[in-house]
């Protein structure tokens, strides 16, 4: 082991930073079926009360699936904006760190 990798303090050897940028579209993926969830649970739960005013269970209604809509539709905006990173990263390593492999400039 090198002199830097040994200062380093144990919770940085386990989390590295390619370690957290692999981990994050399945954070992504958590997040949109958590929130897509819950929203789902709004939608089936409120046509059971009886007590509330029919007006009041479809604005329940619509909130959970406008919760549930918004949470898949962002998982999906941040998903793609990862792959779409993570193809520029691998394009930029791939050329070279100067970009001009792919031109033929040198």
């Amino acid at each position: 082991m090198s002199d830097s990798e040994e200062e380093r303090p144990a919770f940085a050897k386990r989390w590295t930073f390619a370690r957290v940028v692999r981990m994050l579209p399945w954070l992504i993926l958590i997040w949109g079926a958590y929130g897509t969830g819950v929203g789902l649970v709004k939608v089936m739960g409120a046509p059971d009360a009886e007590s509330i005013d029919p007006a009041q269970k479809a604005r329940i209604v619509a909130e959970g699936v406008s919760e549930a809509m918004n949470c898949f539709a962002g998982a999906v905006v941040l998903f793609l904006l990862y792959f779409l990173a993570a193809f520029l990263v691998a394009r930029f390593f791939r050329n070279g760190s100067d970009g001009n492999a792919s031109r033929g400039d040198g």
